[in-house]
């Protein structure tokens, strides 16, 4: 008999496994990425004043890696973002 497909996903957001895979760090990159990406598409088809923004995230991820500081991290902590357990 066939094996029928079923996602890997079920109500409670588990993934083969495992529970909660986008702890802070995750989102952190992931948003930083999509500013990047997005204001370059922007800089290069809209305006070059787009390319500001690029900057200002690479300042603000440079920043954030030598102060310990991360303007991101204090939002999506209020917004109820997991870290990654350490263990």
């Amino acid at each position: 008999m066939a094996k029928r497909h079923t996602s890997q996903w079920d109500p409670e957001g588990v993934i083969e496994g495992r529970r909660d895979f986008m702890y802070m760090e995750n989102w952190i990159r992931l948003i930083a990425g999509s500013f990047v990406l997005i204001s370059l598409a922007l800089g290069l088809f809209i305006s070059q004043y787009w390319f500001l923004f690029t900057a200002f995230v690479g300042v603000n991820l440079a920043q954030s890696a030598l102060t310990g500081f991360c303007p991101m991290e204090a939002l999506l902590k209020k917004l109820g973002v997991k870290e990654k357990a350490t263990t």
